[in-house]
């Protein structure tokens, strides 16, 4: 790595755990001796929590309803209107990619929990048929 600033692309995968031991030690030493990379890996920490918080499981409901949908969609609107506070405190609108990225990781977000949803069908119908 070099002495330059991390991307957003390497400061995601320094989160995700997704770096070599090496990368991941050189990435660490940057953040510790830059303001600007550790303002950028708190940001994404935070962002990350917020999605975790956001789709975190609920095993009250077995199927999507419109209260997840309502949940999903007031987490994200939260979450749009904080870019957009932080754009508007930096004089620096959000780039194109970080719009794309944020709808992918919704759109990710939102087919995890349609998959973790149907493994749980699928499990209770076998289990009901084995019963």
């Amino acid at each position: 790595m070099t002495k330059r600033c991390l991307d957003e692309g390497l400061l995601q995968a320094y989160i995700d755990g997704e770096l070599s031991n090496e990368s991941a030690a050189e990435a660490a030493s940057h953040i510790a001796s830059c303001d600007a990379c550790a303002t950028a890996l708190a940001e994404f920490e935070g962002d990350s929590a917020f999605f975790a918080a956001a789709f975190a499981p609920d095993d009250s409901i077995s199927v999507p309803t419109e209260v997840l949908r309502s949940r999903i969609n007031a987490s994200v609107a939260q979450l749009e209107d904080a870019l957009e506070d932080r754009a508007v405190e930096r004089e620096q609108p959000r780039s194109r990619a970080h719009d794309i990225a944020f709808q992918n990781g919704r759109l990710l977000a939102v087919q995890h929990q349609h998959r973790r949803e149907q493994s749980r069908e699928a499990r209770n119908a076998v289990a009901h048929q084995v019963a």
